[in-house]
């Protein structure tokens, strides 16, 4: 999944879009520089339907795999993958921004036990949430960071050759890397971490 297109990249370098001599370069920084990213936030980020399982919680929220919440279908109980009931979507608070649905009473956990006590230390996983998270479009600042990094790599190329300078190159698997290679700054580092997990 490429974070920028070729049409903005030449756009943002300044680049006449009839000019197509340096397309097939472009090409490969914008798929290796897009996998860096993506690769360093470490999550799918952009909107899918997931179905998935959850053990209750014994508290009154659930903490979804993916966000943001686009939409909830259906959340069900479940036992050997057959639906045992429905919980009502509208009695379900959902915080879409970083994808956690809440109930007024306790997600229960259900399962074994190997404690006199009865604790569950073995819990099932009988909560199945439908749903679709992710981001609609691409965030702008991830796009911003993506044209910021394909700049100083065509600034190099501008300055010392297509080659010169070059380290290591490799098209099969859309990786470069650059003697001179520059390093994340902490704001693009600060735009990297907002994505990469953290919940508000």
């Amino acid at each position: 999944m490429n974070l920028v297109t070729l049409e903005e990249a030449k756009q943002w370098l300044e680049i006449d879009l009839e000019d197509t001599s340096k397309d097939l370069i472009l090409n490969i920084w914008i798929e290796g520089i897009s996998e860096t990213i993506l690769s360093l936030i470490g999550r799918d980020i952009m909107a899918k339907d997931y179905i998935e399982k959850y053990p209750g919680t014994n508290k009154n929220a659930i903490v979804l795999k993916h966000y943001p919440i686009n939409k909830i279908a259906e959340i069900a109980q479940v036992l050997d993958n057959q639906v045992q009931s429905l919980y009502e979507i509208e009695e379900v608070d959902i915080n879409k921004k970083s994808g956690i649905i809440y109930k007024d009473l306790a997600w229960c956990k259900v399962g074994g036990s190997s404690l006199m006590g009865g604790f569950i230390n073995f819990p099932r996983r009988h909560i199945k949430v439908n749903y679709n998270a992710g981001y609609t479009e691409m965030p702008a600042d991830l796009k911003l960071l993506a044209l910021q990094m394909l700049g100083e790599q065509y600034a190099i190329m501008t300055s010392q050759g297509t080659k010169k300078g070059l380290k290591s190159y490799s098209i099969s698997d859309v990786k470069y890397t650059w003697e001179n290679e520059s390093k994340l700054s902490q704001s693009q580092l600060g735009i990297i971490n907002k994505y990469k997990g953290a919940r508000v």
